[in-house]
């Protein structure tokens, strides 16, 4: 099995998706800014959430609709092997979800 090139990838596209807090994963953010992309090590891609949006003079239960419960970001890249010249395009899909609770432990301190 063959390991790709690490120094030689190319993200080619990513997909940034929110969901609401239902968990029945409705969408309630989706950018495809950079749908057709060509990013390499050291780029940075950024996202607006649909949070953004949020009125802090409203109620959140009146803003719902602009909540979100969690985020999937999907990136695909292309990979050239350097001696074959082979092509090799690759997904990873990372998830996760919200809890909205002002209590909770944060991931990282």
């Amino acid at each position: 099995k063959r390991q790709l090139d690490k120094d030689n990838i190319e993200i080619i596209s990513i997909q940034f998706l929110e969901f609401d807090t239902s968990g029945k994963l409705i969408v309630l953010n989706q950018d495809d800014t950079y749908a057709d992309t060509s990013l390499t090590n050291g780029d940075i891609a950024t996202f607006k959430s649909i949070s953004r949006d949020l009125d802090p003079a409203l109620p959140i239960e009146d803003q719902l609709n602009l909540l979100p419960g969690g985020v999937q970001v999907t990136l695909r890249a292309k990979s050239v092997d350097q001696a074959t010249g082979e092509e090799k395009i690759v997904s990873n899909r990372i998830t996760w979800s919200y809890t909205n609770g002002c209590d909770e432990v944060p991931l990282n301190e």
